[in-house]
């Protein structure tokens, strides 16, 4: 479900957690949006970088701008190797340290 969609879905007692996939092709404000009624209605959040770069918002630093609001809100962030961590963690100089969580 892209984060539009959920913006905009009534009913949320369909999850307890939400699991972040990807940052891309949703704006900020959308996604704090979404973030914020998370908080609001206690739900859990964790987001999984896949990529450490943009495969889609390849022009400008909107990817890292994002990926840098979720560190700054303490959102878990998790991703599948030490390299992507390593490279997370410089990139965004905010002494976030993901979770490695190998997906095999």
């Amino acid at each position: 479900m892209s984060f539009g969609l959920l913006h905009g879905e009534q009913y949320w007692g369909f999850f307890d957690v939400l699991h972040v996939h990807s940052l891309e092709l949703a704006s900020w404000d959308t996604i704090q949006a979404v973030l914020d009624r998370c908080d609001s209605e206690h739900k859990g959040v964790v987001v999984t970088v896949h990529d450490v770069a943009p495969m889609f918002e390849t022009k400008g630093d909107g990817y890292q701008r994002k990926l840098a609001g979720i560190c700054e809100r303490g959102t878990p962030m998790a991703t599948l190797t030490q390299g992507a961590a390593d490279r997370l963690s410089s990139l965004l100089d905010s002494g976030a340290s993901p979770v490695v969580t190998p997906h095999g």
